[in-house]
């Protein structure tokens, strides 16, 4: 018969030695990039540039204070139609507001007029025949416009 040595099962632990870190206390040398570690950089540091002057924008555009009359006035088209050439629309503006327009535009043509406060009516003519038309209320000036509301409508075919 064969003889079985017994096998010592316990684990011994292995020692590790630690290292410690130690911070530089000196600025590394500058590193010398080739034109293409320029060019990243440059382009890094114009995307965080870009980034920072869109989110100001869009701040100072958007997002800007609020005034009494922004929240007060409400506007609607009471109604739109068209011939093959013209758009004829009524417009009810509630609240005090001043700066109002009333625009039809598309990718070629924009037409643009102002109104006052209450009912107004009014009509885009010499349009392009079975195109299609954003009529949209405005208030404000053309710095700081703010959107009161919008419809399509499409000039009618010969």
């Amino acid at each position: 018969m064969q003889e079985f040595n017994e096998i010592d099962t316990t684990v011994k632990p292995v020692e590790v030695p630690k290292e410690e870190y130690n911070a530089p206390t000196t600025t590394p040398e500058p590193v010398e990039f080739n034109d293409n570690g320029r060019y990243r950089a440059i382009k890094k540091s114009g995307t965080i540039a870009t980034s920072t002057l869109l989110a100001i924008s869009a701040l100072l555009i958007g997002g800007g204070v609020a005034t009494s009359s922004d929240a007060e006035v409400e506007a609607y088209i009471a109604s739109l139609n068209s011939t093959d050439t013209q758009i004829e629309w009524v417009v009810n503006v509630e609240g005090d507001a001043n700066d109002l327009t009333v625009e039809a535009y598309n990718d070629f043509t924009h037409r643009k007029t102002t109104i006052e406060g209450g009912e107004n009516s009014g009509s885009f003519d010499n349009l392009k025949e079975g195109m299609e038309y954003t009529v949209a209320v405005y208030m404000g000036d053309g710095a700081s416009q703010k959107l009161l509301t919008k419809q399509k409508i499409k000039t009618k075919r010969k």
